[in-house]
């Protein structure tokens, strides 16, 4: 396969690969999710974005620099999937089997997204939201073909540059509009539940106090983002080791910047559509959008740019969670391990375009039906991919004896605790059954990642030990780091 469609031959530059990450990771959370979770329920409904935003730094601290060593000592490493042949020199099934996984998780990313934004795009511009978004998937088909993935990074930057701008304009339309006596009156005027102290309040959601438990849940989703693939291979396609820190510090300011702007735009906005009724308060989501646009109009003015500026931003976000696992997607299924070498098939342009429409085209027909599953989708999928691949990326970057036994042993249970625990009922409590989750109010995602790395750690110990060339190479990539 083409070198720069599939790792832009390492030279991604780091203010791209930065915004790259928390674009893909919180876009659509700051322009759309945050906001309307927060208008309707509280402060206190925030800590699920929380906890993907603290991922993202979690991911960068403790993977990013370890993953580009090695991909960068070893040209051949793009993915993750080659990531876990190399660090154990030879043809692993872990490896193998995270080419499903990821294959599954890409592909099933798609589907939501494509059916998340055709509900949005049909809510805002009724009757012609499937031809958009057919333009939308053309468009995002070509670039990603004939840029791969150091174009889609490059294009990165500039849609976190529009999100930004959107975030910022809105709310500086909405303080026009309104100002600082209108925004208090407009709160009050809104009736949250609970009062306004209540929904101001980071623990009550729907002016009931959070249980310590549900907060915990909420931010165990960060331990999943480190495993999240279409985010961790940014960082096998870069080179540079003394650039890196630009990425890192560009992701970390943005992301920060990006969630405290959305929990305030939140609070604006349910100040600015406030009129007083009970209805107002159970708008959904794209009604938000919908009755804020609206609200904004069609001049020529500020108002006018800001709505627009605001539409191309939530177009700029959804696009990018779809460039970046259509990529993933291409990337795995046109690439084979052969004779116990990695050898990439040297596919023309007219493969890798094959691909990539069959992929986009059976999204788009599955996600025409997928309406009122696609939250299930994208969350199912978060959970079972984070679970399954943080826990061996950590402990195949982490554990020097760590082997190919104990990563496989990792995997397996990164996929069944985690289903077991949220929706296994067999612990009886008067005359139910409820499943761990019910019982213990604590999401399966933390006991999952816990036991797998327990489990990894005692299975590597128990078999037989890593050859010589992998310790060597492990110690010299932790030597890099420690110079």
């Amino acid at each position: 396969m083409d070198r720069n469609y599939l790792d832009g031959d390492k030279n991604i530059h780091g203010l791209s690969l930065g915004f790259s990450t928390w674009v893909i990771s919180v876009g659509v959370m700051v322009l759309y999710i945050i906001p309307g979770t927060i208008y309707r329920h509280g402060m206190g409904s925030a800590w699920f974005a929380l906890g993907l935003g603290g991922g993202l730094f979690l991911s960068w601290s403790i993977i990013s620099y370890r993953l580009m060593l090695y991909a960068t000592k070893e040209k051949g490493v793009a993915l993750i999937s080659e990531f876990l042949d190399e660090r154990y020199k030879k043809r692993s099934l872990a490896g193998a089997l995270s080419r499903l996984i990821i294959a599954c998780f890409s592909f099933s990313m798609m589907i939501f997204t494509v059916s998340f934004f055709l509900s949005f795009l049909e809510n805002i511009l009724p009757g012609k939201g499937l031809i958009i978004l057919i333009a939308i998937l053309v468009t995002i088909n070509i670039y990603t073909i004939f840029f791969g993935i150091k174009g889609i990074a490059d294009i990165n930057l500039v849609k976190g540059t529009v999100i930004f701008a959107a975030i910022a304009m809105l709310l500086v339309s909405i303080w026009f509009i309104l100002g600082r006596q209108g925004l208090l009156e407009g709160l009050f005027v809104s009736h949250p539940k609970g009062g306004m102290t209540n929904f101001l309040d980071a623990t009550c959601v729907d002016g009931e106090p959070l249980k310590a438990m549900d907060i915990v849940s909420d931010l165990s989703w960060m331990l999943v983002v480190p495993g999240i693939p279409n985010i961790t291979n940014l960082y096998m396609a870069y080179g540079n080791t003394r650039d890196l820190s630009k990425g890192r510090i560009a992701a970390m300011i943005s992301t920060s910047t990006c969630l405290f702007a959305s929990g305030v735009l939140a609070v604006f906005l349910r100040a600015y559509l406030a009129d007083g009724t009970y209805a107002a308060r159970n708008l959904s989501m794209n009604d938000v959008v919908k009755n804020t646009m609206n609200s904004l109009g069609q001049e020529n003015n500020l108002f006018g740019w800001t709505r627009l500026v605001f539409l191309f931003a939530i177009v700029a976000a959804v696009m990018s969670i779809i460039d970046s696992c259509l990529h993933l997607f291409t990337s795995i299924v046109s690439t084979r391990i052969m004779n116990g070498r990695k050898e990439r098939e040297r596919h023309s342009r007219t493969y890798i375009m094959s691909v990539s429409t069959i992929a986009l085209f059976i999204s788009l027909l599955v996600g025409l039906y997928a309406e009122g599953l696609e939250m299930y989708i994208f969350k199912f999928a978060l959970m079972e991919t984070g679970c399954i691949l943080a826990p061996v990326i950590f402990m195949a970057l982490y554990d020097r004896r760590s082997n190919e036994k104990g990563i496989l042993c990792g995997m397996i249970s990164g996929a069944t605790v985690p289903l077991a625990w949220n929706y296994a009922t067999f612990i009886k409590q008067g005359d139910e059954l409820l499943t761990l989750y019910e019982y213990t109010g604590l999401y399966g995602i933390l006991p999952s990642i816990a036991f797998s790395i327990v489990l990894i750690w005692i299975i590597s110990r128990l078999t037989k030990d890593v050859d010589t060339k992998v310790k060597e190479e492990f110690d010299e990539v932790k030597k890099h780091i420690e110079i």
